[in-house]
């Protein structure tokens, strides 16, 4: 979906909405929504979030507790009325008359220990507070991911405790959890997983596929969970949740909202237009996104000359790339706790440069095109009793390479089909509550290659493309957890899993790879965990889990064939073994009226490590590819490695409006067979700032920071994205606010990296922006 397919889908999204707007709401003229939040003892609430559903419109209450909304169609509303620390008040059957404003009067919140953003779902598949879970956890809301005016869902996470990204291109976007990243990390979508057989194990860009302006929420689980999600969940789990339509009672209501940003460190120029069609059966909603990315500036105050090596002075050239994404999701309420769903989201990137190869290695042309992703799922729920899905995932990778000019062109295209299936059970018996199902997953891969003669246009066929063409991989696996509340005080989560993976692929011989004939490879695990939380009051729990987790290898482990980091080349390796883990960790949480705490302590150990290692082909450490000399690796089992860490994260409201908030995290890894390094660790880091909110302004200003990571593997000491020495330590300076104009107008800005500091992020391919001005808005409409 390119700018100009992008932009007819845009102006037909707008005039189909627009046609059903003034169908469904014809001329009526529109009426208000006033009244004042107070709590127990009648103190006004300042900053509560008053949401119109149906409607589409939200505001905050003021310092005196007032809020007022207009410009609402006639018609029976639903409203939410929260608050952090207190209950939500649901008030139904709200009627809007034409030409008056409604007065709720007096809207009283009671104080609890649930927060409107504690509630998480991934950590145990059913909705609990997170005082009542034993995982570390985080959640970001669709309001912090407006705030945080990032470009992609990679950007939302990175403030996030115990939570690192890499890019190794402007395009890219990697998660790191407890020292794990990549493949070792599962990520979801409304559950559904991202992950394939063709993840690499190196960082990658996935994550950026996901159009964060869809998200509703992203739900982040620190450690392994394999018992509930099966292979890869060892890091931790990411599930970006997508916004959803809700039923409007008695009359149809539209919502249309557009919005855009720009930066100017790498002239971004983004925005959104979505439209939701809210029926008492039937809702609608579904977006058209854009996003035209320049060449990335870096920083021009510089203390570290290994970081100086841009393309072109201060702009790392080439870097910049343009993305388009469509979703479309239709929910039909069979009854009051029935629901059913079909969505469909879709993604396309083209010419996204890698740009570690052109600074590090000198390439003439080194692109991802295309990078497109399509899932479409089905999905039919009982609400907290069982839901079941069905879904269809495609992703598709290409490269384009050039060494040189006058070189001939490599091209490389692999698509992944993946075909899955779900279904999870929630019943409960007395005091235990138990959570059972089955998934599968089937991916069927194509891949091939050809070189392309610059001057003749002449294509030659490749023996075979990065991974074997025909490819099969399926998952299968049962699970079932019980909680078991023990007293008022007391709950322990036990949980089990069996899965099973089977993949067939062939390994023809040519020049490059050996030849290995027909594999018929099966694993096979068996995974337990055991958690505990204590509440030691209502604001204040322990917790503690012991937990097994496991990933088998994969397409892009045992069979990948084509260049990795820097000058290296990796051949197939279809004899390696899962990697097990064990983990233990012990926590805190504590959500009190004006101090929140967080914090862990984790200890791991993995068996059968498949790491990056020196391999020979034909008894050479190198291969000659045409002009250049490769050095051979392959993934091994490297041996057992330990991981130690510690998270810690707080906000204080210290004075009326105004917070501090900070968090750190800190890992250490060590390969105890190797005796060096854990690959990929990143150093110490954190965020420390104040933040200042009322009813119509917030503002936040704000640090980020890492120490220097000279702890590097050996595999590390080969990644020229790393500088010799190790990858320095920076802290950066950055101011972020917004205003709400009107209720349904609102415009932010943001000042980033103030003092125009040229860094790195450990193990990213390209320097963080420089100075970068960012301007947004967001508007909506009835």
């Amino acid at each position: 979906m390119n700018s100009g397919i992008g932009r007819a889908s845009c102006s037909a999204l707008l005039c189909v909405f627009s046609l059903i707007g003034a169908s469904a709401t014809g001329q009526m003229s529109s009426g208000g929504l006033s009244g004042v939040v107070v709590d127990e003892a009648g103190v006004p609430v300042a900053g509560a979030e008053i949401e119109l559903l149906g409607g589409g419109l939200r505001t905050t209450s003021a310092a005196d507790g007032s809020f007022a909304l207009s410009d609402i169609a006639p018609g029976s509303y639903t409203v939410h009325v929260r608050a952090r620390q207190r209950d939500t008040v649901v008030l139904e059957d709200v009627r809007i008359v034409s030409g008056e404003a409604t007065d709720l009067r007096r809207v009283a919140l009671i104080a609890t220990a649930l927060d409107m953003g504690d509630v998480i779902v991934t950590a145990t598949r059913n909705e609990r507070e997170i005082l009542d879970i034993s995982n570390a956890v985080n959640t970001v809301p669709r309001l912090e991911i407006d705030r945080r005016m990032v470009k992609t869902s990679a950007e939302a996470l990175r403030e996030e405790t115990g939570v690192f990204v890499q890019k190794t291109s402007h395009g890219g976007g990697s998660v790191i959890l407890r020292g794990l990243s990549s493949n070792q990390i599962l990520i979801l979508v409304d559950g559904i997983r991202l992950n394939n057989s063709t993840y690499r194990l190196g960082n990658h860009q996935y994550l950026t596929t996901v159009d964060h302006h869809m998200l509703e929420g992203i739900e982040v689980v620190r450690g392994p969970a394999s018992v509930l999600y099966g292979s890869d969940a060892m890091g931790g789990t990411i599930n970006l949740i997508t916004a959803r339509p809700e039923a409007s009672p008695d009359m149809p209501a539209l919502n249309l909202k557009a919005s855009g940003q720009y930066a100017s460190a790498d002239g971004e120029l983004g925005g959104r237009v979505e439209g939701r069609l809210q029926r008492a059966v039937l809702s609608l909603l579904a977006g058209v996104s854009f996003k035209d990315f320049g060449d990335l500036r870096r920083g021009r105050r510089s203390f570290h000359r290994q970081l100086e090596n841009a393309t072109d002075g201060i702009y790392q050239r080439p870097s910049g790339y343009r993305t388009s994404s469509f979703d479309a999701k239709l929910v039909a309420k069979v009854s009051r706790d029935r629901d059913l769903i079909v969505a469909y989201q879709g993604s396309r990137q083209g010419d996204v440069p890698r740009y570690d190869k052109y600074e590090n290695n000198g390439y003439t042309q080194w692109l991802y095109d295309p990078q497109e992703r399509d899932l479409a799922y089905l999905a039919y729920e009982h609400r907290a009793v069982w839901r079941a899905t069905l879904s269809f995932h495609r992703q598709q990778e290409g490269r384009k390479i050039q060494r040189a000019t006058g070189d001939p062109v490599t091209r490389e295209n692999d698509e992944t089909r993946t075909w899955g299936a779900s279904l999870q059970l929630n019943p409960t018996f007395g005091d235990h509550l138990l959570t059972a199902g089955g998934e599968f997953y089937h991916d069927d891969v194509a891949s091939d290659r050809y070189w392309q003669d610059t001057t003749t246009g002449e294509r030659e066929a490749a023996p075979r493309g990065r991974y074997p063409d025909g490819a099969r991989y399926t998952s299968t696996g049962l699970f079932a957890q019980d909680e078991i509340a023990l007293g008022d005080a007391w709950v322990t989560t036990l949980g089990l899993r069996y899965s099973y993976f089977h993949t067939r692929f062939s390994l023809p011989p040519d020049s490059i790879a050996p030849d290995a004939g027909d594999v018929d490879q099966s694993f096979q695990a068996l995974t337990g965990s055991l958690g505990l939380v204590f509440r030691v009051t209502e604001t204040f729990a322990l917790n503690a889990n012991v937990g097994q987790a496991f990933r088998a290898p994969n397409l892009s482990d045992m069979s990948k064939l084509g260049e990795s980091k820097g000058d290296t080349y990796e051949v197939p390796n279809p004899d390696l073994e899962p990697e097990q883990m064990l983990s233990a960790d012990l926590g805190c949480k504590l959500m009190g009226a004006r101090l929140e705490l967080s914090g862990s302590v984790y200890a791991s150990r993995i068996t059968d490590l498949i790491a990056s290692a020196d391999a020979t082909f034909n008894g050479s450490p190198t291969i000659e590819i045409g002009d250049q000399t490769f050095k051979v690796k392959s993934k091994q089992n490297t041996g057992t490695a330990k991981l130690y860490g510690a998270e810690l994260s707080g906000t204080w409201d210290f004075r009326g409006n105004y917070s501090l908030h900070g968090q750190m995290t800190t890992t250490y890894g060590q390969n105890t067979t190797l005796g060096e390094p854990v690959g990929g660790v990143p150093p110490t880091f954190g965020i420390l700032g104040v933040k200042w909110e009322n009813a119509r302004y917030d503002g936040d200003l704000y640090s980020r920071m890492a120490t220097k990571q000279t702890r590097l593997s050996s595999d590390d000491l080969d990644d020229p994205r790393i500088p010799e020495g190790g990858t320095p330590g920076w802290a950066i300076l950055s101011l972020r606010g917004g205003v709400r104009v009107t209720p349904a107008f609102e415009l932010r800005a943001a000042v980033e990296n103030i003092f125009d500091l040229n860094y790195r992020e450990h193990g990213s391919g390209i320097n963080g922006p420089g100075r970068n001005l960012v301007l947004g808005f967001q508007v909506q409409a009835n």
